[in-house]
């Protein structure tokens, strides 16, 4: 054929894929295959690859050919022709376009068809290789040859089993007053008739007889499948007869012709090699063609289809539909499977004992975004009500309409196959059938028609007739608020976590991720129910669960080895967030993926939720609404007198206990815990987040208001970011809405050091990295007798008559605590200069602290911190206290923990967590990873061998929390720098070095519980405050005094009568880093060593402090008449590595002395002639042993 030239301008003709199989082989054709198109006798395409997104331009032929295969968009805008795979057709020698036609098919085959067919072509190769290639090759690798040449096989014989096109007739006639005779042949394996005749010479000698002579019509009954026409029966109307032919068949469907030829006579059509079709006699009615191209998976069916979703419910409009069909309440059926994807209906399948899993691979195949639901049954559960409704889509609106089911069985049970908004969208609902409890075949058309891919017709014995919805909706109970989303359905379960005694779960392995898809419970009454989607290809070994299993699923008695310590080998661990991101490990990737979907689903939950982000967040303060059932938390007081706070919420009386059932909340809802996510109001106007000062009519008790005492405008603000909030020039703000400046965040947060003297290196190059001041803080807290008291370690509440005798106790984990609020938070609504830190944010917020997902992250954190220091001090939990408790005493170990329940109860008023309950942190479930112990502290009876255990948590906590003996160690090293002349020569001698700290003491209610700093800063000109400030190299720490609700007696029992009755706080700021860094740097010239006598007299000129509130605003040293400084100078040494590892420990500290003059002429600052601590006083510093 001569190629067509035709000018650019013309459109080309559109040609589209007819069927998804190359039609030589007959496979299927995958993405990337190299094939052509048949456009018409003879004539082929050039080579292209194939793919189904995309098209091919042929300038040969001057035609746009594309794979679609969507026969509803394609028929009337495309001729379909066929592909070939071009190996294919090189080995085809003739009869292309016989092959071609024979390889046509009447409708798609099944999954388990094309694979019994590559099964059996391989086969076929390995038997005629082995014979003649047995002897010379393995048994693989002629099984490897074979399985390359299936393709080619297939081929060869197809190409072999067709004859030329010119042979066939198109059609012949069969008389039915006289003798039918049938002639099979095999192709593939599989029996086709091959011929219908009224006379037997002209064909082979094994023929059958279909129908003898007769008088009378018969009911023409035709068993057929994708290939062709497998038996005929001619069957009497009212009786039926057997097959006359050889049988069964299986696989196969079945269709009767609607009536009988008036001139006995019906037409066949052949393919050259069986017989294809049976032809409705052109003297039938025409209105019964559609009905008498419908094809049954059994000959047994009903007469009548119900089209669904129409008004006109007997009526079939499309020709050719399969219908399948599952067996209604059969006693051995255990339950059903619904496919659907939220919209629609694909098919329904009846589960019985030791069935294979073909279903579920025939819908991975043709229905991929199927949804599995499978509803289980109970002993003698049986089906009683299946019904139907259609409506607008739940997932995308009224542009689509969602057809689906639902079932209702006798002992109440009921399911929805499909996504609902709401128990609205079934109060159109009508029913489809009234199963008897005796079986019920029901029938429904097959997605594998070439326009209808969900259910839409269906026919069964007893089905109603008039699907008008005039009885009664199906009625579904507690029906969840919110049940579908556009990024996918979501279905609603009856599973509940009480009396269950085993859990099947289903994990879906050809994802990368493996997820968990669902599950299948059984419960102590027999009951079974799922949760999620649930197929039997993938489901897990099954779980049992003993009486004594909580929901974790982990026995709580198992693995359990505690002697003191809490151990429980085998409990899963909370990591910390580092392991996670980045990391390459795929396992890893995996977790993370997870914990960013688990994140966004979290937030995403209306504000009305219980469980939602918001309501999680507002336990902490605002908007200062009851929650779980609890007492509601104080409100704001509507006449408040001097010294009320105006502020309400729930105030935990009892810190750091209080922090662990927020921890163990927060694993519960993510498993891990969260990293730096934003959050913002999931409450929308016009597809914008809301401020969370202006919720939606009926959710306004969750708006939160403004914190007026610090001047915040919460009430504007609707999204959390990785970016601060600041003030505009004339007022406002900006960074209310949200801004991901992800560089600026890292800046600041990778700038806190930056300026740390680099002893081996006077360029200031990153080659040695210093240990900041929180990482050093955090060592000393579990250094030997630094804070080994629970009055000391757990709160910055200060004891005066502690004063004469503590020295180093002012360091606190709350402290910690504090500062890490202010450090990720910031205190400063003033943009920063280029170059410099600082920023605004939540954290540093009592009132929204836990708005921000860090929160999370930051208190699981000290939980942990908490849970090390219980392992080194176990006796000292809630100890004794060594000081008179004085004015307010603390609150006791035993003292409910609001808002959080531990157990279900019917009274919310009990069941709290108290502190006494959360010691033993293996009793909620989960450990840490620093707390998994060392091979070689486990004893031959697997208990713990808990000194050993202690001395590898200390040299545990020594190694990734480095002191200042870190900073000594590396300028001891360095022979550029003279020992003796820099440490002193005693120090030299001991291996020691001059440790210098600030405590102070101070109110953290000076402005009325509003947050503030002491900021701390050394450097500068002699006595010149103001080149102090100037640079913030100079600013050495800070204690942060963490507020933003005022206490009072309405507000927080707690923190009112501490600030009435004037209880101070306590908090230590370590110098000797920054000691060390300026006497080795040339830009302080002040400083040359860390001795004594040099110390002193420059921090008399050179070290100041400052008073600064939340948001950047200095004020007056004069509000803080509490205030009081003082500089303590100590030593520091290492301590003797453990004897049994000879790893290094914490160092440890002590023979504190007070220095006066830097702090005696300053205000504030602590003087000799000072009552308590002054030079004359008696004081009872620790000294070393």
């Amino acid at each position: 054929m001569q190629s067509i030239s035709l000018p650019s301008t013309e459109p080309r003709k559109r040609l589209c894929l007819s069927d998804p199989r190359c039609r030589l082989c007959l496979f299927d054709l995958e993405d990337d295959d190299v094939v052509v198109a048949y456009v018409w006798d003879n004539a082929f395409t050039a080579e292209f690859t194939f793919s189904r997104m995309s098209y091919y331009d042929d300038s040969k032929y001057y035609v746009r050919i594309h794979a679609c295969g969507d026969k509803k968009r394609c028929d009337k805008q495309s001729r379909r022709v066929p592909f070939i795979h071009v190996d294919c057709l090189r080995i085809a020698q003739r009869n292309i376009k016989g092959a071609i036609c024979t390889g046509r098919l009447t409708f798609e085959p099944t999954v388990y068809e094309q694979v019994k067919r590559l099964s059996r072509t391989k086969d076929f190769l390995c038997q005629k290789l082995d014979a003649g290639l047995g002897d010379k090759l393995p048994a693989e690798i002629l099984d490897s040859i074979a399985e390359m040449l299936v393709h080619e096989c297939a081929t060869i014989t197809h190409e072999q089993q067709s004859q030329p096109i010119e042979r066939v007739e198109p059609t012949t006639f069969l008389w039915l007053h006289e003798e039918v005779y049938a002639a099979y042949t095999l192709l593939d394996g599989v029996r086709y008739i091959k011929e219908l005749t009224n006379s037997k010479d002209h064909i082979p000698k094994q023929t059958y007889t279909l129908l003898k002579s007769q008088g009378e019509p018969c009911q023409i009954c035709i068993a057929e499948d994708h290939r062709g026409i497998r038996a005929v029966m001619f069957c009497s109307p009212i009786t039926g007869t057997a097959l006359l032919g050889p049988g069964p068949i299986s696989d196969s469907y079945w269709r009767v012709l609607p009536g009988y030829p008036v001139n006995w006579r019906i037409a066949l059509k052949s393919d050259g090699y069986k017989l294809r079709e049976i032809l409705v006699p052109d003297d039938i009615k025409p209105d019964k063609e559609v009905q008498s191209s419908v094809r049954w998976a059994s000959p047994l069916h009903p007469t009548e289809i119900l089209t669904l979703w129409n008004t006109n419910h007997t009526r079939l409009k499309d020709k050719k539909v399969l219908m399948s069909s599952f067996d209604c309440n059969a006693k051995d059926v255990t339950g059903y499977t619904v496919v659907t994807d939220g919209d629609d209906v694909a098919t329904v399948h009846a589960h019985k004992p030791g069935e294979e899993p073909r279903f579920y691979a025939e819908i991975d195949h043709f229905w991929p975004c199927g949804y599995f639901i499978y509803m289980p049954l109970d002993k003698e559960e049986y089906i009683k009500l299946i019904a139907g409704r259609s409506s607008d889509s739940s997932i995308h609106g009224s542009q689509i309409k969602s057809s689906c089911l639902a079932m209702k069985t006798t002992k109440g049970r009921k399911v929805i196959f499909g996504a609902a908004k709401s128990s609205d969208d079934w109060q159109g609902s009508c029913p489809i059938l009234w199963p008897t409890t005796d079986v019920t075949r029901v029938f429904f058309n097959e997605y594998r028609h070439v326009s209808l891919d969900c259910v839409r017709y269906m026919a069964a014995n007893g089905a109603e007739q008039n699907l008008t919805p005039n009885r009664p909706p199906l009625e579904i109970e507690n029906f969840p608020n919110v049940c579908t989303k556009k990024n996918g359905p979501w279905f609603k379960s009856s599973c509940s976590t009480q009396g269950i005694i085993g859990i099947t779960l289903c994990r879906d392995l050809a994802l990368a991720h493996k997820p968990i898809i669902g599950l299948l419970a059984e419960y102590e009454n027999d009951h079974r129910e799922c949760l999620g989607q649930f197929r039997f290809d993938r489901s897990l070994e099954k779980v049992r669960l003993d009486v004594d299993t909580d929901f974790y699923g982990i026995p709580s008695n198992a693995g359990i080895k505690t002697k003191t310590i809490p151990y429980a080998p085998g409990l899963p661990s909370r990591l910390n967030i580092e392991k996670f991101f980045p990391s390459d490990d795929p396992l890893i990737k995996k977790q993370w993926t997870l914990m960013v979907m688990a994140m966004n689903r979290f937030k995403a939950i209306g504000v009305e939720e219980r469980l939602s982000y918001s309501q999680v967040a507002d336990i902490h303060a605002y908007p200062l609404q009851r929650w779980d059932g609890a007492k509601p938390p104080p409100q704001h007081p509507k006449n408040p007198v001097p010294g009320d706070n105006p502020n309400g919420g729930y105030c935990q009386s009892r810190f750091p206990p209080g922090i662990d059932p927020t921890c163990c909340f927060s694993r519960g809802e993510l498993d891990v815990p969260n990293p730096f996510w934003g959050f913002e109001n999931p409450e929308k106007e016009n597809g914008k987040a809301r401020a969370f000062g202006k919720m939606p009519e009926g959710k306004t008790q969750w708006n939160i208001a403004d914190d007026v005492s610090a001047g915040f405008p919460w009430t504007q603000w609707s999204d959390v970011s990785r970016y601060g909030v600041f003030s505009k020039e004339g007022g406002g703000f900006t960074g209310l809405e949200g801004v991901n400046n992800y560089v600026e965040a890292n800046f600041i947060f990778n700038n806190f050091d930056k300026n740390w003297y680099n002893p081996n290196n006077k360029d200031h190059k990153p080659d040695f990295k210093p240990p900041g001041t929180l990482a050093n803080a955090v060592n000393r807290l579990f250094s030997h007798k630094y804070t080994d008291t629970w009055d000391t370690f757990a709160s910055t509440k200060h004891w005066a008559e502690s004063a004469q005798e503590v020295s180093t106790g002012y360091l606190s984990l709350e402290y910690i605590h504090n500062n890490v609020h202010n450090l990720t938070g910031g205190s400063n609504l003033t943009k920063p200069a280029p170059g410099a830190i600082g920023c605004y944010g939540h954290m540093s917020d009592v009132p929204v602290a836990a708005f921000d997902p860090v929160f999370w992250l930051h208190h699981c954190n000290i939980d942990r911190l908490l849970v090390m220091w219980q392992a080194l001090n176990w006796q000292a939990w809630f100890d004794q206290p060594r000081f008179n408790q004085g004015k307010v005493p603390d609150k006791s170990q035993y003292d409910d923990l609001l808002p959080f329940h531990a157990i279900e109860t019917d009274d919310p008023a009990t069941g709290y967590w108290r502190s006494h309950d959360v010691r033993d942190w293996t009793k909620p479930h989960y450990q840490y990873d620093d707390l998994i112990p060392l091979p070689d502290a486990i004893l031959d009876d697997q208990t713990l061998n808990e000194e050993r255990f202690k001395s590898d948590l200390a040299a545990r906590i020594q190694k990734i929390y480095p002191s200042a003996q870190k900073y000594y160690e590396a300028i001891y090293a360095n022979d550029d720098i003279p020992s003796k002349d820099f440490f002193g020569p005693i120090n030299t001698e001991k291996t020691t070095w001059n440790d210098y700290v600030i405590n102070a003491i101070y109110d953290r209610y000076a402005l009325n519980g509003k947050s503030y700093s002491i900021q701390f800063w050394l450097g500068g000109q002699d006595n010149d405050r103001d080149s102090t400030f100037k640079y913030e190299e100079n600013l050495i720490g800070q204690v942060y005094s963490l507020g933003g609700m005022e206490p009072s007696n309405e507000g927080c029992a707690n923190c009112g009568d501490q600030k009435d009755k004037n209880v101070l706080s306590r908090a230590q700021v370590l110098l000797t880093i920054p000691v060390m860094s300026q006497a080795l740097d040339s830009r302080y010239q002040h400083i040359s060593s860390p001795i004594r006598d040099s110390v002193e007299g420059y921090f008399k000129r050179h070290l100041h402090w400052k008073f600064v509130e939340i948001g950047g605003q200095e004020r007056p040293a004069s509000d803080f008449r509490h205030t009081q400084v003082s500089v303590l100078k100590g030593t520091g040494k290492a301590q003797e590595p453990a004897e049994d590892t000879q790893k290094p420990l914490p160092p440890i500290y002590a023979n504190y002395e007070i220095l006066y003059k830097p702090t005696e002429q300053k205000t504030c600052g602590l003087a000799r002639g000072d009552d308590v601590l002054g030079e004359d006083e008696d004081l009872r510093f620790r000294i070393f042993e």
